[in-house]
């Protein structure tokens, strides 16, 4: 009999796939839930933030977006920061790093510029898609 092996990115695709809210998944060493949480917003609650929204985005600032969960570091072990508000970054730098599992993945820079915003507490929790920095591109 053949052994399945996952992913987390498979179990993700898993849970949006299927429209599910929670996965879980189970080995002799080893257990992983993952939930989504739910969306209840009326219509109407929406409608009124969302204009908001839209005023608050300015034309030449980008958002650099997690590619993976888990938790988000800009600091390092010592409390050093990797970045911070203010900094210019370019293009593939080192943002910091996301753990997952107590795998750590660096994050690199998709846009050049300024930092204006760190979205996250320094091991704040990242998602799929989930904003990390907002950056003023050059």
């Amino acid at each position: 009999m053949k052994k399945e092996s996952f992913n987390i990115e498979d179990l993700i695709k898993i849970l949006d796939k299927n429209k599910l809210t929670e996965i879980n998944y189970e080995e002799p060493n080893f257990k992983i839930t993952i939930k989504k949480p739910l969306e209840v917003a009326s219509q109407k609650s929406v409608e009124k933030i969302m204009p908001k929204i839209e005023k608050e985005v300015k034309v030449n600032t980008k958002e650099i977006l997690s590619n993976s969960i888990g938790r988000f570091f800009y600091k390092t072990s010592s409390g050093d920061d990797i970045i911070s508000v203010g900094d210019q970054i370019k293009v593939g730098q080192d943002i910091g790093y996301i753990t997952t599992i107590g795998v750590k993945n660096h994050v690199k820079a998709t846009v050049s510029g300024e930092i204006e915003e760190i979205c996250l507490e320094n091991g704040g929790i990242a998602d799929y898609g989930k904003v990390l920095l907002k950056v003023k591109s050059n």
